[in-house]
């Protein structure tokens, strides 16, 4: 398949998510847009190109490893009935707009802790951010057969692609100055993409253990012969449960502290008895995004060997067959996966850089000498900026850093990095009487 046909199926999947988020701004009170469905599929946004891609990478290469990644959001989510509903009354009750706001309210509004928290989330991020490109670019060449890399950034379809992007999120995620403010385009659309990609993950899966193989038993039993394979299906001693343990924990608090988990979990809930159906309803979804995981790395390593990249099995194996059809809806679920989780990612932290360091640290006295429309334009533009910045920094580390790290580490940095927000964001919930000082 040509690059460019492929490069124009991308540009009318993305006026369809124009067209959908525009139809569902207008209709913010319609029913297809505001219910619990919506919210619980909004969480999704969890399910990167890490997991539509790298998990099937992890089991390959190290066997049931990939279910930490998993089992932490699982052991979490019981417990937002308490948690998460005291996190979203708090934050409702103040107006806050993102987890550097919650965790500076709870320890007396120190301005310069919110800073802090605000450098870590972009630190931990945008890196992350950059792993979503790295997916895109190389499922693209695959998908189109494209051999050669971009002699520079301009002649590189990633970065066209990024910064359409970014006209997405600035236009949709800046509508409303105020950025406690529910944006329901943006999560009908995120909601929408996080049915495409479970839909056609489960469809692949499906191809992969009906009509390449006979049945996921037949995966089993072939892999079973395979050197290595009891080592990939079984525990390997104490250290094993040990990184497992610590794995489990990163996620566990990934759920919480992930800017964009916090975004659509806290900032978008619109009621909060929309938690006790999400709990049940995203347990599920995660369920059912890891049922074919483990049969689609095994159909892999069986059919395509060790010299291609296990991260894309589900890509190459359909290419392998000759079906392009099949290997490009693949391609748009896992550019659904991308998508949502750049725009989320990239809106929370383009609020974090807006109102925790630039406005506060060099646009403050601007603001109080101008009148309140004048005002209203100002933090729009300046929002609108923090998204391209934001953007074209992530696309330039993937550009110049990335190539030779994995989805797996570049996702595993990442929630290392933001598991550092863990002490002060649970001690502030349930602790009222600390201090940013520690006095």
């Amino acid at each position: 398949m040509g690059s460019w046909s492929v490069l124009i199926v991308l540009l009318c999947y993305l006026a369809l998510l124009f067209a959908l988020a525009f139809w569902a701004e207008r209709n913010t009170a319609n029913r297809w847009i505001k219910n619990p469905y919506v919210y619980a599929l909004s969480l999704a946004v969890y399910c990167s190109a890490w997991t539509y891609y790298g998990s099937v990478g992890v089991a390959a290469n190290s066997g049931i490893d990939f279910l930490t990644i998993y089992l932490g959001p699982v052991i979490a989510l019981p417990l937002w009935m308490f948690i998460m509903t005291r996190i979203i009354k708090i934050a409702k009750n103040n107006k806050i707009a993102s987890i550097a706001d919650f965790v500076s309210l709870r320890y007396g509004n120190d301005r310069q802790l919110g800073a802090l928290i605000a450098i870590i989330c972009i630190f931990g991020i945008v890196p992350y951010i950059s792993l979503q490109l790295k997916a895109v670019s190389e499922t693209f060449q695959l998908l189109s057969g494209s051999t050669q890399t971009a002699d520079n950034i301009f002649s590189d379809t990633t970065f066209y692609i990024s910064l359409l992007l970014a006209v997405f999120i600035a236009f949709f995620g800046t509508l409303a100055t105020d950025a406690s403010r529910s944006r329901r385009g943006l999560i009908t659309t995120v909601a929408f993409e996080s049915i495409i990609k479970l839909v056609f993950f489960l469809v692949i899966g499906s191809y992969v253990c009906f009509a390449l193989f006979d049945s996921p038993k037949d995966i089993y039993n072939q892999a079973a012969l395979l050197e290595g394979f009891e080592s990939l299906v079984t525990f390997k001693g104490l250290n094993h449960g040990i990184s497992w343990f610590y794995t489990i924990m990163l996620s566990f608090l990934a759920i919480f502290l992930l800017p964009r988990q916090f975004h659509v979990a806290v900032v978008e809930n619109e009621d909060p008895k929309y938690i006790k159906k999400a709990i049940w309803f995203f347990s599920l979804y995660l369920l059912l995004f890891n049922i074919f995981v483990f049969y689609i790395a095994f159909a892999g390593k069986l059919s395509l060997g060790t010299g291609v990249n296990p991260d894309y099995y589900s890509l190459l194996l359909p290419l392998a067959e000759g079906n392009t059809g099949l290997a490009l809806m693949v391609f748009i679920g896992g550019f659904s996966d991308v998508i949502s989780m750049v725009v989320v990612s990239t809106l929370a932290l383009s609020t974090l850089v807006s109102y925790n360091l630039l406005i506060p640290y060099g646009l403050l006295d601007r603001l109080f000498q101008t009148n309140p429309e004048t005002n209203t334009r100002y933090i729009r533009n300046v929002r609108r900026v923090s998204i391209f910045v934001l953007v074209v920094t992530a696309y330039l580390f993937y550009y110049y850093f990335s190539s030779q790290l994995s989805l797996f580490s570049l996702g595993l940095i990442a929630f290392v990095i933001i598991a550092q927000l863990a002490p002060s964001f649970f001690l502030g919930l349930f602790w009222n009487r600390g201090t940013a000082t520690g006095s």
